[in-house]
């Protein structure tokens, strides 16, 4: 009897292990799942930052492009963004047209002003 007493402890002991074991796959599958969630998340951050980058550079690129563009179109007499914008021939520099009608000879470039074509 005690033979068999002491076999069923056993027995119990390797169920208990076993059930231990199934339970500390069943959390080795888990932190391996959330080890791949993790992963996942630092590649998608990478895309992102790479995104953010490309996003950056073009807006730097729109701000080159607008301040360029602000510069050619700014009045060299006033200094305002030239309204009624008035190109002088022969230079072909840009003022406003209450301005250019009061030029004789370009403030920019010292060239006689002959004419003048107004655009809108």
């Amino acid at each position: 009897m005690k033979a068999l007493d002491a076999f069923k402890r056993e027995i119990e002991k390797y169920k208990a292990e076993l059930i231990s074991g199934s339970a500390r796959e069943k959390e080795i599958e888990e932190l391996k799942e959330r080890l791949k969630r993790c992963s996942d998340t630092e590649e998608k951050s990478k895309v992102v930052a790479a995104k953010e980058a490309k996003i950056a550079e073009v807006i730097q690129r729109v701000e080159g492009i607008y301040e360029s563009f602000q510069c050619n179109l700014t009045c060299l007499v006033c200094g305002e963004i030239a309204q009624k914008c008035a190109l002088c021939i022969p230079c072909g520099h840009c003022f406003c047209g209450s301005c250019a009608k009061k030029q004789k000879i370009c403030p920019n470039c010292s060239e006689k002003v002959n004419s003048e074509e107004r655009g809108g």
